[in-house]
């Protein structure tokens, strides 16, 4: 949105320069911003030329705060083009979401890297340095089972809204559709809505999975979107969700057939500041059970931080609710639970454990 006579939009294709047109006069004069600096910046698709390569996936956003400042994000992507003949190509595993703002130097390739799916993403330069919003999270022991097409990053489809909490700080929150690992319809992995936050400083909070309930076990959620408004403490974020990962148009052929979607409104927050916790919120930490898979007993450790009231329930995958342990209320410190899976037939459960307004769930096997 707009602010004042400052207005932007951001242009990038992925692979030539990334460029932000912004103008302080309501569009009179333009300056142009390079966030992202190509190694061909008239690519074509033809050259046959470019070598594996990181830059991004089209999917790009842009917001300006009450500074004037640009503030751009988009799906990381890897390319290559070594045959005129075949066009370019780009690594559907590719993996994080980018960060950029005014002010910042520009990215490159060589910052971005070519790693398809960084195993350790501590020592890259887009951690070190504030730019790596978002990547893909573990889930216990699953892996990532297929990935749908829709030519985007495992991380992607950002939304950026910035706005200044109540005590008076800058916060920068980003939504996006991400490969959720752990759910999936055996050929591909459902996408989740996420969100993270930063207070400007470089520093991202911890992930919010949306959508990464027991009710949203099969459910494809993508193309979020944001309002730039906060009213009540809440921004308003609506998006699509079917129950098929992919889309009925592509490729070719597509992932799926026709199917009826729906389209959500979420409003979501307050945010709690980053490296903070809010009164009244207990944190836990939830493991993954263990053993997994298992024929009669299985255990889960919960941590709590503040005493809570836990509860645990398990699910089928057509969300049929099969155990339900009200656990009461617990001190600070670490809990093993105990899964009775003796009258549970083979096949793959989800198990949802709530601490105070805390919920995880996770998927677990019974042989």
């Amino acid at each position: 949105a707009p602010q004042g006579n400052t207005i932007a939009f951001v242009y990038f294709s992925g692979i030539t320069d990334g460029v932000v047109m912004k103008s302080d006069d309501g569009g009179d004069n333009w300056e142009r911003l390079l966030f992202y600096e190509s190694p061909l910046p008239f690519f074509t698709g033809e050259e046959g030329n470019l070598p594996k390569c990181g830059g991004g996936d089209g999917c790009n956003a842009v917001a300006i705060d009450d500074e004037g400042l640009v503030h751009v994000a988009f799906g990381r992507q890897i390319h290559i083009d070594e045959d005129p003949a075949a066009g370019w190509n780009y690594y559907p595993y590719s993996d994080g979401l980018v960060y950029w703002k005014e002010g910042m130097a520009a990215l490159d390739t060589a910052k971005i890297t070519a790693d398809i799916l960084p195993e350790d993403w501590s020592d890259h330069y887009l951690y070190l340095n504030g730019n790596l919003a978002a990547y893909t999270q573990p889930h216990g022991n699953d892996t990532i089972v297929g990935v749908a097409y829709y030519g985007a990053s495992l991380t992607s489809m950002p939304q950026l809204v910035v706005y200044r909490n109540n005590v008076g700080k800058k916060v920068i929150n980003i939504n996006y559709s991400a490969v959720s690992v752990g759910y999936d319809n055996s050929e591909f992995n459902f996408r989740h809505i996420w969100s993270r936050f930063s207070e400007d400083d470089g520093n991202w909070s911890e992930f919010i999975d949306y959508t990464g309930d027991v009710f949203h076990i099969f459910s494809e959620c993508v193309y979020p979107t944001v309002s730039q408004n906060i009213v009540n403490d809440k921004i308003a974020l609506i998006y699509q969700s079917d129950n098929m990962p992919g889309t009925s148009i592509q490729p070719t052929p597509p992932a799926h057939d026709p199917l009826l979607n729906t389209i959500v409104y979420l409003p979501v927050g307050p945010f709690i500041p980053v490296g903070e916790s809010e009164e009244g919120i207990s944190q836990c930490e939830i493991s993954q059970n263990f053993p997994n898979p298992f024929n009669e007993v299985t255990y889960v450790d919960v941590t709590l931080n503040k005493a809570s009231n836990v509860s645990l329930e398990v699910y089928t995958l057509t969300g049929q609710k099969v155990v339900a342990n009200d656990c009461g209320l617990k001190s600070i410190g670490n809990h093993t639970l105990k899964i009775d899976g003796s009258q549970l037939t083979t096949g793959v459960y989800f198990y949802t454990v709530t601490a105070g307004q805390n919920k995880v769930t996770r998927k677990m096997m019974v042989e």
